[in-house]
């Protein structure tokens, strides 16, 4: 189920699914690596997402090889 990410304070593009109760999935779709700097982008939004639910488990959810 989708999820807002102005309910977290992320931009508009970001892609949320709720997997569970308290796990919260960041999702990714692209044909490429993800690399450092994605990986840095995707600790913060991890951080804002646990900094407003504090129970909440991040993972993250991607196509990219």
């Amino acid at each position: 189920m989708r999820i807002s990410p102005k309910e977290y304070g992320l931009p508009a593009r970001t892609v949320l699914e709720r997997l569970g109760n308290d796990t919260i999935a960041i999702v990714v779709n692209r044909k490429s690596r993800i690399i450092m700097a994605d990986g840095r982008k995707i600790l913060d939004k991890a951080r804002k997402i646990t900094h407003i639910q504090p129970s909440a488990r991040v993972v993250l959810k991607t196509t990219a090889p």
